[in-house]
């Protein structure tokens, strides 16, 4: 998706401020949260430094420039992030995430004058890591991508597993598929039990959204990962 820049605020971003619209809730960011089909987050750069300002619920009124409402946690031009879009209430701040090298991922209200789209060429190819529990490798062929991956939940002699593997178009920056036992058959023809998942590549992140039937209790793929 393409995220334009008006003058103070970057649209399409989830926006905050002091107003609240109406059927209020408390003005929080903790993480981006893709809609079906993904098409609701795009990928952007920090064009100069900012710090990320803490949630309504942190601080009352915020995320504002206040000094009060400002986190420790910082990004520096060159950053590569994803924003979530959408429409909130009015005010200059986006709702992103970002992971660093090393695998640690900051979520938050985040200046959107401080960021600009930022184009990338889909290549899903690589060995992408969410945290110590969840990684997913991609080999691309030709116009096909293989996807094998393994995420993990609890830890001892308690651990549950769940595995994916698929083929997917190599082409497109968004792909989903669904595993029927051992047979990999279409998203929308996914039954209550059957392993259902979306994938969306956007730089050096790939985003993923199951629905919980990939593994056994408490294991996940959803999540966003960063290629190692």
């Amino acid at each position: 998706m393409t995220l334009r820049i008006p003058a103070l605020a970057m649209a399409g971003l989830v926006l905050a401020g002091a107003a609240h619209a109406a059927g209020y809730r408390a003005l929080d960011c903790n993480g981006v949260q893709p809609e079906p089909g993904m098409q609701n987050v795009g990928l952007a750069q920090v064009i100069a430094k900012a710090n990320f300002a803490k949630n309504e619920s942190e601080r009352a009124h915020c995320p504002t420039a206040d000094a009060a409402c400002t986190r420790h946690a910082f990004l520096l031009p060159g950053d590569a992030v994803l924003g979530e879009a959408g429409t909130g209430a009015a005010g200059p701040y986006g709702c992103i995430a970002y992971v660093s090298e090393k695998g640690i991922e900051t979520d938050g209200w985040f200046p959107a004058a401080n960021l600009k789209p930022l184009a990338s060429p889909t290549n899903w190819a690589g060995k992408w890591k969410r945290d110590t529990s969840a990684e997913i490798d991609i080999a691309v062929k030709g116009d096909t991508a293989h996807l094998t991956g393994n995420a993990t939940a609890n830890s001892g002699s308690a651990v549950n597993e769940g595995d994916l593997d698929g083929d997917i178009d190599a082409r497109a920056p968004y792909a989903s598929f669904a595993i029927a036992g051992d047979r990999q058959i279409a998203f929308a023809r996914a039954g209550q039990d059957d392993c259902a998942v979306e994938l969306r590549q956007l730089g050096p992140y790939l985003l993923v959204q199951d629905n919980n039937n990939c593994g056994g209790m408490g294991v996940s793929f959803s999540g966003l990962y960063r290629k190692h």
